[in-house]
């Protein structure tokens, strides 16, 4: 393998944690790399006044990202760590809490948009891509 050269003189253990840091950083590399290559595309094709009502789309989004997502994350984690045999109830109301923030998180989208008002396209491009709170 690749990196048994590297990892000779270590323990077992420390060969499975050396090799799953190996990957993890390069498979967060590829990642940031196809991003960076996809954003340049995106921008290129866009122009520069469509790609910048893209990010205000995003960005106005993203705002409403802690609302729906609310720390559930680290939460559900630590619980199913602790607790492996209720996982069927702890991923249930998991899943319930996410639906609840994530709609709340629409509906105040929804509000704001009628605060600030803008024109049609981005408010419609808004409410799409609000859609993927619910992810």
């Amino acid at each position: 393998m690749f990196l048994d050269k590297y990892t000779k003189n270590l323990s077992e253990n420390k060969k499975k944690v050396f090799a799953n840091v190996f990957w993890a950083m390069t498979g967060k590399i590829v990642n940031m790399g196809g991003a960076l290559l996809v954003g340049i595309l995106v921008a290129r094709y866009l122009g520069p006044s469509q790609y910048g009502v893209m990010n205000y789309v995003i960005s106005y989004v993203a705002l409403f990202t802690v609302i729906s997502n609310f720390g559930l994350d680290d939460i559900e984690i630590r619980e199913l760590s602790k607790n492996p045999e209720y996982k069927n109830q702890i991923l249930g109301t998991s899943f319930r809490l996410r639906l609840i923030f994530s709609t709340l998180g629409f509906f105040l989208i929804i509000l704001t948009l009628f605060i600030f008002q803008t024109d049609r396209f981005t408010t419609i491009m808004i409410l799409v891509y609000s859609l993927t709170l619910y992810t």
